[in-house]
């Protein structure tokens, strides 16, 4: 009897944990006979997106390009954000990645991202570095009913793609073990249920990252929410002490003790993680034997999109302010005369009662010739952005002129298009979990360089397109992207051109695309600085010092063709920029600044459109700055009270 319980348990043992065993899909069956060829799918009951494509190990260049046999896919011409997706979710525990051997781009990291059915991010991988050797990229994401696998630049190759089988249901378990506890009992009262069977009985729904010592094994994963990064874990043996370790890559070596749970804890709940940023994490553990360190595993914090149309958000941000002359300058931040963007500026802003800023950018100055953005500036913008988040500003993020390359020609087209496309790609990628708070704009006055007049057919058809372009590769990139908030603009931001000539991209989330104009009107008051044009409006006096146009009633009228023509048909209207110089040298008090300003926010607010002050930085005569950029003082206080009580 005592063998029969024993080959029993042994046969049900087994039994129970190959139903949980990983089942890699190593691409065996596909015979590239020395080429690449397109991945028909669906393949291995999934189906792949249509630059899957697969080889051998004897095309040039691939030669390291099988992990197992001398099969593999990769990504056809190097394109990024490919999905792998099932009719029914499936628990996906990793895969294995390498850059291949040839002498074109390849990337140098893989970030995983699974999705559930209702396409809510259930976790990321982060960056993992890939190279020339293999690396396995563990992800342990459970009920995925689609994958996305970005990379930085090029090719790169996969093999081994490994689902894990489902768990046996607890009650299907429990019924099997109350089963066999009969069986037990009647044979003898005392017999210890084996480890890998005990084992089972959690029920654990998710493949998990072990680390074994000191007689212990502790298991870890982690998922990220909106409110937190939940971890649990497994103890296998006697652990005297526990310690969570975290960081933000997968290095063991710089990371830093976040907590140190009671011996019994098998969870923790991380909130102190940030929004949008990958994480590993490691639980160090102690035996009275010695210690070792759970294997790693990686979540991000996911922000919330909430279900607001874009009209119906917009409505939260007035007014709002612009940092300008600052990181889109050529040059550096600082290149324009005003100092680093700080913490300090963000409150005083926010403080004021402005919702909304604006952070002008530039890139291209901080990218290679492949548009690749060093990995500083983009640590620098995410610096900015997470500052003006921690005020609780709305956030909108740009390409800004940039050195003036988004010319809308078709001799510029194609390469436009893909510097655009790429620069989107990694900003988009950067800042895919952060929430709805943060908006993409697109571009900024696209415009043949110099020319101000009317937009030909050739230069409508190209900047649409590059609104277009700009929302496709967004929504791209998945994550919170898929329904992020975007702004595309209007030719030169011109609001006579932008009423006649644009048409709103089509877009796959519903109601979430905003369109951008600025003003400037009349520009021999706003910002002519030369002109002897200094009063404006009706409370003008001097017939001499006033333009004959652009009075009240004309901006009325201009901020209402918006009203119709977008935002009554569900696009909020960002007015992104408007501002006028002061000119103390005929206004000491600015009393003619301040009611243009004053009047434009009010008319633009009442008519729906969002206002967003331009302030180039420098509160002298001649400029438009409100703040003191390094401490946050306001410089202009009437100017500041007038602009936010006329958004209310």
């Amino acid at each position: 009897m005592k063998k029969f319980l024993i080959g029993l348990f042994a046969g049900m043992t087994l039994m129970l944990t190959s139903q949980a065993q990983s089942a890699p899909v190593d691409f065996e069956d596909l015979h590239a006979d020395g080429d690449f060829a397109a991945l028909v799918s669906p393949y291995a009951g999934l189906n792949w997106s249509e630059d899957w494509y697969y080889g051998d190990t004897t095309i040039e260049g691939y030669d390291n390009g099988a992990h197992s046999g001398t099969s593999f896919v990769t990504n056809g011409f190097g394109v990024d954000n490919l999905t792998v997706s099932s009719a029914t979710t499936f628990n996906f525990a990793g895969a294995w990645f390498a850059a291949p051997n040839t002498n074109g781009a390849v990337a140098s990291w893989i970030n995983i991202t699974a999705y559930d059915a209702a396409n809510h991010v259930i976790g990321s991988t982060g960056n993992v570095g890939i190279g020339q050797g293999y690396q396995w990229i563990s992800a342990n994401f459970s009920g995925v009913s689609h994958l996305t696998i970005a990379r930085d630049d090029g090719w790169f190759v996969m093999d081994d793609f490994t689902m894990q089988s489902p768990v046996p249901e607890p009650s299907g378990v429990m019924l099997l073990l109350a089963g066999l506890a009969t069986v037990v009992g009647l044979a003898r009262r005392r017999l210890l249920l084996p480890a890998a069977l005990l084992a089972m009985t959690c029920g654990a729904a998710q493949a998990q990252n072990c680390g074994t010592g000191g007689g212990a094994t502790v298991c870890l994963s982690a998922t990220g929410s909106s409110d937190n990064i939940k971890l649990n874990w497994t103890v296998s043996g006697a652990v005297t002490g526990l310690q969570i370790y975290r960081d933000t890559d997968g290095d063991a070596n710089g990371r830093s003790r976040i907590a140190i749970p009671a011996a019994s804890a098998t969870s923790y709940s991380d909130t102190t993680a940030a929004v949008g940023v990958p994480y590993w994490y490691w639980v160090k553990f102690t035996t009275a034997t010695g210690g070792s360190n759970s294997g790693s595993a990686t979540a991000v914090r996911v922000g919330v999109i909430r279900n607001l149309t874009s009209v119906q958000l917009s409505a939260q941000m007035s007014p709002g302010w612009n940092l300008g002359n600052s990181l889109e300058a050529i040059g550096g931040e600082t290149a324009w005369g005003n100092p680093p963007a700080n913490q300090a500026l963000f409150n005083a802003v926010k403080a004021a009662g402005f919702k909304t800023v604006r952070i002008p950018l530039s890139w291209s100055q901080y990218a290679d010739a492949n548009y690749n953005i060093s990995a500083s500036w983009m640590t620098r913008v995410k610096e900015v952005v997470d500052a003006a988040r921690g005020a609780g500003l709305y956030v909108i993020i740009n390409v800004h002129w940039d050195g003036g390359w988004l010319q809308p020609t078709y001799a510029a087209q194609s390469a436009a298009n893909a510097r655009l496309a790429k620069f989107w790609t990694q900003i988009a990628n950067t800042f895919k979990y952060y929430d709805d708070y943060l908006l993409f704009a697109g571009t900024n006055e696209v415009m043949v360089t110099n020319v101000y007049s009317a937009p030909t057919a050739e230069n409508i058809a190209v900047q649409n397109g590059f609104n277009q372009l700009f929302v496709n590769t967004v929504r791209g990139t998945g994550g919170n992207n898929g329904q992020r908030h975007l702004i595309v603009q209007g030719y030169n931001t011109n609001i006579d051109y932008t009423y006649a000539t644009n048409t709103v991209p089509s877009d796959s989330a519903t109601k979430r695309l905003m369109m951008e104009v600025h003003f400037y009107d009349p520009y021999n008051f706003t910002l002519n600085t030369d002109s002897k044009i200094w009063q404006w409006g009706s409370i003008a006096t001097d017939a001499t010092a006033t333009e004959t146009w652009a009075n009240e009633a004309y901006v009325d009228a201009q901020f209402q063709k918006m009203k119709t023509r977008f935002i009554d048909n569900g696009v909020a209207v960002i007015l992104g920029e408007y501002a006028a110089s002061l000119r103390t040298e005929y206004d000491a008090p600015g009393k003619y600044r301040q009611y243009w300003d004053q009047y434009i926010t009010k008319s633009a607010y009442q008519r729906g459109l969002v206002p967003v002050y331009w302030d180039n930085g420098p509160t002298s005569n001649h400029q438009s700055g409100l703040f003191n950029r390094s401490t946050g003082a306001q410089a202009y206080p009437a100017v500041i009270s007038a602009i936010v009580n006329a958004a209310r």
